[in-house]
């Protein structure tokens, strides 16, 4: 049974008709606020910016110093070895 029905029903072996269940009804939303959150814009921006900084630092050490062989350190001090093939 997905759905059991409390008060037994005429021969649906125990599951809620459509019908019988109310309608969903969402709230009405309120699209005439202007107002942006900013902070949400902030933290959008800050993970590209992150991210942009990555992709240089990775570039230069690729392309400018032919390293292959990166070392990346976690926050909680373990270190990463990451060996980038050559290009085809």
């Amino acid at each position: 049974m997905i759905f059991p029905n409390e008060t037994p029903n005429n021969g649906n072996n125990g599951t809620v008709e459509a019908q019988e269940r109310p309608p969903f009804i969402t709230p009405p939303v309120d699209l005439t606020d202007d107002e942006v959150d900013k902070s949400d814009v902030d933290i959008v921006l800050l993970q590209l910016k992150e991210e942009a900084i990555l992709q240089n630092l990775l570039h230069k050490r690729i392309m400018v110093n032919n390293q292959r062989v990166l070392t990346l350190e976690h926050n909680n001090g373990r270190k990463y070895r990451v060996v980038v093939p050559p290009e085809s």
